[in-house]
């Protein structure tokens, strides 16, 4: 077999299903079986509306899903990578006339949604107002929207700003609005569109081409009496990145105290950056409250009825991904289920691949599954934990914990990030269906209890 990644040391052989097992040095990718290739999506756009250039949702629509391997039959690839792109646009398209949008995101760089943003100022007096991080500043797209502000706006209910002084210091991009390092967040809010009120989109893509439509993204949608709880909590924290200017390294705290509640039946936000230390990982807070037992209808489909936790990342990183990492392992030693499929996964003997989930197991069960994407693919771009089973307490519960924060050092400690965390059973089974997507296309399997190897040169790579 030949080498495909980037990544030296990771590939391993075997099924690796016993305790005391051990990385090896051969270096050999065991490859998913059908890697990167799935079937179904939607109807190709010609077949619904012959003038639509996509075949992305024109209104508010619970769960959206790009593909940056474009396999879905009968839809061109184009409109599967860009679907969320797309999605974000026909919302814009659809704001009603002076109506607001609010917009978070760290990258600037679309020419599509710049424009939509343009004709809706220009047009319709939809106030627009738009927070980036300092990446795209220079970029057409950020020149284009500021020009049409200047242009018919009064520059106070419609503007656009970046946070940070642009400094490069200690490694820290000093870009954020809380943080010392960057404006990570991607989420936007639409008063009224598409017939909807209260909309709020909080995705995993960013308007760029390379960690947008060429990785698998998520974007999920609250609409109407449903979100406008949510819609409100996202206001004020958009408020807050507005007004904070760099310096909050607790906002975490600032935030739980001065916006209480933080969270309803079915929502709850999660904000960064706290002050760096074991104790404050948010993601791995969240999963200290998943118990393995305590379901009757949920979980694994055996008897047993053990929780099932998913992970989607873009990065499992040392330090906060770490200490993610040591918990799922924890997790699936105690009877959990734990399946994680990640883009960049550490390799530090301490980090979170070999120091963490690849430990040999003291009980019964296997390890975590644990899949990676190899960089000649697609890879993920998503930031989502799904729980399937007992969660805070409650068993037979499904959870979804999505948004922009990564498993990593600088989300939850530098950045502008946030997790929103959805109970809601639908939901979280439209984004499991997408997790078997994803871990159906990645490449390299590092450990699971069940898979068929396929020789990497069989597979083909698109990215």
């Amino acid at each position: 077999m030949r080498a495909l990644s980037r990544r030296d040391n990771r590939r391993i052989t075997g099924v690796l299903t016993v305790a005391g097992m051990k990385l090896l040095k051969g270096l050999v990718i065991a490859a998913t079986a059908g890697a990167l290739v799935y079937g179904g999506g939607g109807q190709t756009a010609s077949a619904e509306d012959p003038g639509k250039d996509d075949d992305a949702p024109d209104s508010p629509t619970v769960f959206v899903e790009n593909n940056p391997d474009g396999t879905e039959k009968g839809v061109p690839a184009e409109y599967q990578q860009y679907r969320i792109r797309d999605y974000l646009t026909n919302l814009i398209e659809g704001a009603q006339e002076n109506s607001d949008i609010t917009i978070a995101s760290y990258r600037f760089n679309d020419q599509k949604v710049a424009n939509a943003l343009v004709q809706k100022i220009e047009d319709d007096h939809v106030k627009v107002r738009v927070i980036v991080d300092a990446e795209d500043t220079d970029k057409q797209p950020y020149k284009d929207v500021e020009k049409a502000i200047k242009k018919f706006g009064d520059g106070k209910t419609s503007w656009i700003k970046d946070c940070g002084n642009g400094a490069d210091s200690d490694k820290n991009k000093k870009t954020s609005c809380m943080g010392d390092h960057i404006m990570h967040n991607k989420f936007y809010l639409f008063s009224s569109t598409g017939g909807k009120s209260n909309v709020v989109v909080q995705t995993s893509s960013n308007l760029n081409k390379s960690s947008g439509p060429y990785m698998w993204n998520t974007a999920f949608t609250a609409m109407g009496d449903d979100g406008k709880w949510l819609y409100d909590k996202y206001q004020t924290y958009f408020t807050d990145l507005k007004n904070a200017g760099a310096g909050n390294a607790d906002y975490y705290s600032y935030f739980n105290n001065m916006h209480a509640p933080t969270e309803n039946k079915k929502y709850k936000l999660y904000v960064s950056p706290r002050p760096e230390s074991d104790e404050n990982v948010t993601f791995a807070n969240i999963l200290k409250n998943v118990e393995c037992g305590g379901n009757k209808t949920g979980g694994t489909s055996d008897n047993e009825h053990r929780t099932i936790v998913r992970v989607a990342a873009a990065q499992i990183a040392k330090g906060g991904g770490a200490a993610v990492a040591a918990e799922l392992f924890t997790l699936d030693n105690k009877g959990c289920y734990v399946d994680v499929v990640g883009t960049e996964v550490s390799q530090a003997a301490d980090g979170p691949l070999r120091g963490g989930m690849l430990r040999a197991p003291t009980g019964k069960y296997h390890g975590p599954e644990v899949r990676e994407f190899s960089e000649h693919q697609c890879g993920t771009h998503e930031k989502n934990i799904l729980i399937d089973g007992n969660y805070n307490g409650d068993g037979d519960q499904k959870v979804v914990f999505t948004g922009s924060h990564n498993l990593n050092k600088k989300s939850p400690f530098h950045n502008d990030d946030i997790i929103l965390r959805i109970t809601d059973a639908g939901v979280h089974d439209k984004f499991k269906e997408h997790f078997f997507k994803i871990r159906a296309a990645a490449a390299i399997t590092w450990q699971t209890s069940k898979y068929e190897t396929t020789d990497p040169d069989d597979l083909e790579f698109n990215c």
